[in-house]
């Protein structure tokens, strides 16, 4: 699907792009690459606010990666 959705961006099919990559991110939600490309689709669209909500996900997974790299630094100082 994110083949897709990039094949239907190059070919400046945005609706269908946006589509694609919404297929993508319902199959695996936290998929940036596609969370990313959905974003900016609905902003060329003009529709930033429908945007924000996958805007908002990436920024949650960005988040979550940050904690989760200080916890696995704590857990490798621990064992040496």
């Amino acid at each position: 699907w994110l083949a897709r959705g990039h094949l239907a961006r190059l070919a400046g099919a945005d609706d269908v792009a946006i589509r694609c990559y919404w297929e993508t991110i319902r199959r695996n939600p936290n998929y940036r690459e596609a969370l990313h490309q959905v974003s900016q689709a609905l902003i060329r669209e003009g529709a930033a606010a429908r945007a924000q909500p996958f805007v908002d996900r990436i920024a949650g997974l960005q988040r979550l990666k940050e904690a989760e790299a200080v916890l696995f630094e704590g857990v490798q100082e621990s064992t040496k």
